[in-house]
């Protein structure tokens, strides 16, 4: 199977339970809000009209994808200062930033584990809450390392740079949803997906970077026609996110059947 009928096939599951962009599309918007809200500011969008990122789309996706300045209001490292609600570390601090990363991992549980599970069938709300129960601990955990770094640049802000690091954390996600597996196994399982099929990879991100050119010229008009056009913007790009982080699951799983079921060589073009 080549990776342009993957990604065909993705966006035709992934239009079997549109809800499910909802998601991403709800996190965004309510980021935007909280940040005009709490910092009493309007926001202006920072885009170039011809945007190209050498990387994958995060999953959950986001309009951050492309619009780098997009606001993240509980904690954000920027120009070597701290932002957001949390720029000090203080016992509410430390108690709300425990609480929220435990509601984004049941929300990012949910959503991998439906977009996973999403093929022959539709998803539902029920099928979101059960992998959220499931995987949120997990990604719960993952998520605190992920953030270690940022934690340690409140001592020092040369620590912020250790999350380049974590570019064998690269398949991690997928890995414990599709196989069901544990964060120490995942992360040994990533690893060896990652330098077994590094020019994959580095092939996807290329492809992924490609694809949003030209979602980045329609974000570019369309970001500063106030907040229609911010919605469109969020919704175009987190559509195109959701199908793309759709794609990596079903290329991990390709690339777990023997290779005598594969066929021919992968094509890696859309």
């Amino acid at each position: 199977m080549n990776l342009k009928q993957i990604f065909k096939e993705s966006i035709s599951s992934i239009n079997k339970s549109i809800w499910i962009i909802l998601i991403p599309c709800i996190i965004d918007i309510l980021s935007l809000i909280s940040y005009e809200k709490v910092f009493n500011t309007d926001y202006i969008p920072n885009i170039s009209m011809i945007s190209f990122q050498f990387s994958i789309i995060s999953a959950p996706p986001s309009v951050r994808y492309l619009i780098k300045n997009f606001p993240s209001p509980l904690l954000e490292y920027k120009n070597g200062a701290f932002l957001g609600i949390i720029n000090e570390l203080t016992l509410f601090n430390i108690l709300l930033f425990f609480t929220v990363i435990c509601f984004i991992s049941f929300i990012e549980g949910g959503y991998l584990g439906s977009i996973n599970d999403i093929k022959n069938k539709s998803c539902s709300l029920k099928d979101f809450i059960y992998f959220g129960n499931k995987f949120w601990c997990r990604l719960f955990l993952l998520n605190l390392i992920c953030y270690i770094p940022f934690l340690l640049g409140f001592i020092d802000e040369a620590f912020v740079w250790i999350s380049i690091l974590y570019m064998p954390f690269f398949y991690i996600e997928y890995l414990m949803v599709v196989e069901d597996i544990s964060l120490i196994s995942g992360l040994k399982e990533s690893i060896n997906v990652l330098m077994n099929n590094f020019s994959i990879t580095i092939k996807m991100m290329l492809q992924c970077g490609v694809l949003y050119v030209p979602i980045s010229c329609a974000v570019y008009i369309f970001s500063y026609l106030g907040y229609f056009g911010m919605g469109f913007s969020i919704f175009i790009v987190n559509y195109f996110g959701v199908c793309v982080n759709k794609t990596v699951f079903e290329i991990y799983k390709n690339l777990k059947k023997p290779k005598t079921s594969q066929g021919s060589n992968i094509d890696y073009y859309v």
